[in-house]
């Protein structure tokens, strides 16, 4: 089943934990990180964290989405390398488990509820 963005899901993960967040980029998708804002396929948002990087680029590929982990903290406490981060938010399709219940969110599952941010000035 090909997810889309802003949809919620279960994933396995890191010495197989289950984990339960929203995608925010599908593969083909571009995204960009400023020191105030991430951006993907030139939308703008509010950085997620502290720990996200403040500048580089992907493109995610085939078969991978882009998941933020909302327990990146445990994972690293300064600020992410680049490389490190895309370890731990680049999520494999087949380590998608499917759409946890409704019940479960205390939080609305839709991607408008990330904050829209105006480009960065260049």
């Amino acid at each position: 089943k090909p997810w889309t963005r802003g949809e919620w899901v279960a994933y396995r993960r890191l010495g197989g934990l289950t984990y339960m967040e929203r995608i925010l980029a599908i593969p083909g998708d571009t995204i960009r990180f400023h020191p105030e804002s991430f951006e993907v396929n030139g939308r703008f948002f509010e950085r997620l964290s502290v720990q996200m990087p403040k500048n580089g680029e992907t493109v995610m590929g085939a078969g991978t989405y882009f998941i933020w982990p909302t327990e990146a903290k445990v994972f690293h406490g300064g600020d992410f390398e680049l490389g490190l981060f895309l370890g731990l938010t680049n999520i494999a399709e087949t380590d998608i488990l499917g759409r946890p219940y409704r019940r479960w969110f205390w939080a609305s599952p839709a991607l408008e509820d990330l904050k829209p941010v105006q480009s960065p000035a260049p």
